[in-house]
Formats: structure tokens, sequence, C-alpha cells
């Protein structure tokens, strides 16, 4: 679990890869609270363990919700690993200028 707080105007909780370890999809939850009421957008890479950009992209939160005092989303992001080496990744999240990194294990 990743919570940041940013001055008590944003915070995001990003969950870890799940299955770990995978072999067709990976997915990241995520839920972001903004009160400025900007849409959160999370970009998302993985990268093999020498440091190689296998996949990357943007997500733009799918599920928001107006609240009082803000704006809450939530989602998930999915990775298409089937065509991955087995091996070991690293995906990295990031949002808000922060970024996070999970180890995950591709296998067979």
């Amino acid at each position: 679990m990743n919570t940041v707080g940013l001055g008590g105007k944003k915070f995001y909780y990003v969950s870890p890869p799940f299955p770990n370890p995978a072999n067709e999809f990976l997915l990241v939850s995520f839920v972001v609270f903004d009160k400025k009421n900007e849409d959160p957008v999370l970009k998302s890479s993985i990268y093999d363990v020498y440091g190689a950009l296998i996949l990357n992209g943007t997500l733009e939160s799918n599920n928001i919700k107006e609240q009082n005092d803000g704006r809450l989303s939530e989602g998930e992001i999915s990775f298409d690993v089937a065509g991955f080496l087995p091996g070991i990744y690293f995906v990295i999240i990031t949002s808000y200028h922060r970024s996070y990194s999970f180890p995950v294990v591709i296998s067979r």
C-alpha cells in the first residue's frame, strides 16, 4: 500500500501489482482524491531488470465521483504481460510528481 499526502490537497493510494508472480496480466488498483477537482492522470511504465523500458502508458481515471470538498477517482491499470519473457520486472506508477516502484515476477 502506498499513500501520499500533499499539503492536504491531494492524496493517492496505489496497490501493489496482482497477481505476483504473473503470467498473463497484472492489475494495479488506485484511488486519488484531489481538492482542486482536477482529473488525475497516472503514468505507468514497466522496465526489465536491466533498466530497459518495456511498456509505457498514461491512464486517465475512468470512475470519478464528485465529493463536497473535491473529486475522488478510482480505477485499475491492467497490463498485458503474456508476451513478456520470464523474469523480474519493475512496475513504476507516477502521479503528482511522486513515483512508486513495484518488483514483479513473470513466470510461465
